[in-house]
C-alpha cells in the first residue's frame, strides 16, 4: 500500500512538473505577444499623432484664407459702396 502511494504521488509531481512547464511556455509566448500589441499600440499612437499634426496645419490654413476672404469683401464693398455714393 505504501509503495502504491509512493508510485502515485510520483506520477503527480510529474504531471504538476508538466503543468507547470507548460504554464510557463504560455507565460513566455504571452510575453511575447503582448511586446508586439505594446508595439503595435505605439505605431498608433503615432499614426493618430501623425493625423492630429495634419488636421491641425489644415485647420490654420482655412483660418488664414478664411480671413483672406473676409478682407477681400470687405475691401471689394468697401469699394462699391465708394464708387457708388461718391460716383
Amino acid at each position: 500500500m505504501l509503495k502504491a502511494q509512493t508510485n502515485h504521488f510520483h506520477h503527480i509531481d510529474i504531471d504538476m512538473k508538466k503543468g507547470l512547464g507548460w504554464l510557463n511556455r504560455q507565460n513566455d509566448e504571452f510575453k511575447v505577444q503582448f511586446k508586439e500589441i505594446d508595439q503595435r499600440f505605439k505605431e498608433v499612437d503615432q499614426r493618430f499623432r501623425e493625423v492630429d499634426q495634419r488636421f491641425i496645419e489644415l485647420d490654420r490654413k482655412i483660418d488664414n484664407r478664411f480671413m483672406w476672404t473676409i478682407g477681400i469683401i470687405i475691401a471689394t464693398s468697401g469699394g462699391i459702396y465708394l464708387k457708388l455714393f461718391f460716383g
